[in-house]
């Protein structure tokens, strides 16, 4: 018997998800979703469950700065995916000194 892949708590915007949540989750039923809303931060709580992180062009840039400290100050953070079409702004290089794989579309 196969094990069962545990969970993996993606951090979303909340426009995001609720826009393509069913197919992410279809696509990956371990996603267990972390959905960020409004303009602030995530309670520091709330940040240790982060495994990755989505950030999506939706929060861009009204919601770009909450979204972003997040994410920086996310412990367990090991992948985030961006929508921008590069990964060279220092705020990237910051990640990937910290082991974080970086992708974008």
């Amino acid at each position: 018997m196969a094990a069962e892949a545990s969970p993996l708590a993606l951090l979303v915007s909340d426009t995001l998800w609720n826009s393509h949540g069913a197919r992410i989750t279809e696509a990956c039923p371990r996603v267990v979703p972390v959905v960020h809303e409004g303009t602030e931060p995530l309670p520091e709580d709330r940040l240790p469950q982060v495994e990755a992180a989505y950030f999506s062009g939706d929060v861009w840039p009204d919601r770009a700065r909450g979204m972003m400290v997040s994410i920086l100050k996310s412990p367990n953070l090991a992948w985030l995916h961006t929508f921008s079409s590069g990964v060279v702004n220092p705020v990237f290089a910051s990640l990937a000194d910290r082991g974080v794989a970086l992708t974008n579309s």
